[in-house]
């Protein structure tokens, strides 16, 4: 009897934590409508955490949830009017379809970009010649003066 009850414990505990998670998870998928500069999880917008516990908690999937949140939320704004769903802004990593596939796309166009514009300008710099460090004495004027003024203050 007691193994049995022990087994229950860890089970509930076990499948608390995964719900606890997937909880925490799904806050910091969606972005607090409070500011929009930030996760549910940054700001701790009390009502959404409870929308999202209400869901988990009635058994719903990640992808439902966020069907909830973008298509089927009723929110009721402050001059009165009712909107429903907050659109896709509501998802803090964009879906990649449609006009959002250019965030997933644009910047590894732009590195690519980049690179192919730093490799051809450096094809296209002049090469500088360095110069040999032998200096030759008919190079430097008055250099047989010098050098008999540098052996007289010896």
């Amino acid at each position: 009897m007691k193994f049995g009850s022990l087994f229950i414990i860890f089970f509930i505990t076990v499948l608390n934590a995964e719900t606890e998670s997937f909880i925490l998870e799904i806050e910091k998928s969606l972005m607090a409508p409070c500011c929009w500069s930030g996760t549910v999880y940054d700001h701790g917008n009390a009502e959404m955490e409870k929308d999202i516990k209400a869901l988990v908690q009635g058994g719903k999937s990640k992808e439902e949830i966020f069907q909830y949140f973008v298509n089927e939320k009723r929110i009721v704004m402050s001059d009165g009017r009712i909107n429903i769903g907050y659109g896709e802004k509501i998802l803090a990593i964009p879906t990649a379809s449609g006009f959002n596939l250019l965030v997933w796309l644009m910047p590894a166009a732009l590195g690519i970009a980049a690179f192919f514009v730093i490799v051809l300008t450096m094809k296209q710099r002049p090469q500088i010649k360095i110069p040999d460090n032998t200096v030759q004495k008919s190079d430097i004027p008055f250099d047989d003066a010098i050098e008999q003024e540098l052996k007289d203050l010896e």
